[in-house]
């Protein structure tokens, strides 16, 4: 039986978002690494603990009382960056999605860019995407670091627009 607090709790929903943060700049370490002899494992372990965190600052807005649920339901629904960061985040925690918001079927995955793609980054030899869809918004693919950069985006528009920032 706990004694009644606990460092994870004791920051808060500020203490996520600052989490979120912390992970988004994690993310940019493997974005600008990201070669074929890289340790991957590790690396998507990275893409996944921020999409997992990036997501759950809904929770915590949520049971924290500082945003009614309906308003970050709204929020999360009216843009397909956050409905794509939900998926990611189930679909990483969980054997398989219920309730998708896009595609419980998302493919995560690597492409090889050719030596003589003429990329603003040379020294990067790969892609990482999520390639995902449904009838209603038809089919999607994202560069995952653009995607993360969008959601982080997002929440700090949200959070401002709501005088928490």
């Amino acid at each position: 039986m706990g004694i009644g607090g606990s460092i994870h709790t004791s920051s808060g929903w500020e203490g996520q978002f600052e989490t979120a943060q912390r992970w988004h700049r994690r993310l940019d370490i493997v974005r600008s690494h990201r070669r074929r002899d890289a340790n991957t494992a590790d690396d998507w372990d990275f893409v996944h603990a921020f999409f997992q965190n990036c997501f759950y600052l809904k929770d915590w807005l949520e049971r924290s009382g500082v945003v009614p649920a309906s308003e970050l339901h709204t929020f999360i629904n009216a843009h397909l960056e956050m409905q794509l960061c939900r998926d990611i985040c189930n679909g990483t925690k969980h054997f398989e999605i219920t309730k998708p918001s896009v595609d419980a079927e998302f493919s995560l995955l690597r492409e090889y860019v050719p030596a003589n793609d003429p990329s603003p980054r040379p020294h990067i030899n790969e892609r990482w995407l999520i390639i995902a869809g449904n009838e209603r918004v038809g089919s999607h693919r994202f560069d995952i670091f653009e995607l993360a950069d969008k959601c982080m985006e997002l929440w700090h528009a949200f959070l401002n627009q709501k005088g928490l920032l």
